[in-house]
């Protein structure tokens, strides 16, 4: 899970999603959840709880991944080491990799290499703002320039990973709740 910026409310929408699909899983099914901000990463095998998650991440500087593209490749390599029969691997982010030190080609040859499906839910803020301007020339006082362009080449690169692995993406506006279906 991504946590490159989240709210306290987001984060507990989707860890309560994550909690209700783990008890859906069947007894002998593994799964391991990693979640991740500019700090670093945490992975566990059970859902953490928001408590957990800020005393790893506050204020850590580690080297653990820290990046989107970076985590998924890691998180394809721990999955490459478990001999499950069916393996696929969840996303959920906002899209945005920051300054991974993989890029997308090669997390795409390392995700056919594991063969591995990844599966892509996005979540976008419409309210989100990049940055604003303001027109002297014309006096119209300041201009606002959302996340669209950004949001649109971020939900490609989530499209193509997931395409190119076998998986599927899904997009969702940050509202109210975050559900999952297993």
């Amino acid at each position: 899970y991504d946590l490159h910026p989240t709210t306290s409310e987001r984060s507990a929408n989707v860890l309560g999603a994550l909690r209700q699909f783990t008890k859906e899983l069947k007894p002998n099914d593994n799964f391991f959840v990693s979640v991740f901000n500019e700090n670093g990463s945490l992975t566990t095998d059970f859902v953490p709880t928001n408590e957990q998650i800020d005393k790893f991440l506050a204020g850590r500087e580690s080297n653990s991944p820290n990046s989107l593209y970076d985590v998924i490749f890691e998180a394809a390599e721990k999955i490459r080491e478990r001999k499950d029969a069916k393996q696929v691997l969840l996303v959920l982010t906002d899209g945005e990799d920051h300054a991974s030190h993989h890029s997308l080609k090669e997390l795409r040859l390392h995700l056919r290499s594991v063969n591995l499906p990844v599966y892509t839910v996005a979540f976008h803020d419409e309210t989100r703002q990049i940055w604003g301007y303001s027109d002297i020339h014309r006096n119209e006082g300041r201009q606002v320039l959302g996340a669209g362009e950004s949001s649109r080449l971020n939900t490609a690169a989530l499209a193509e990973i997931s395409k190119t692995s076998g998986g599927q993406t899904f997009e969702r506006l940050i509202q109210n709740r975050i559900y999952l279906y297993g």
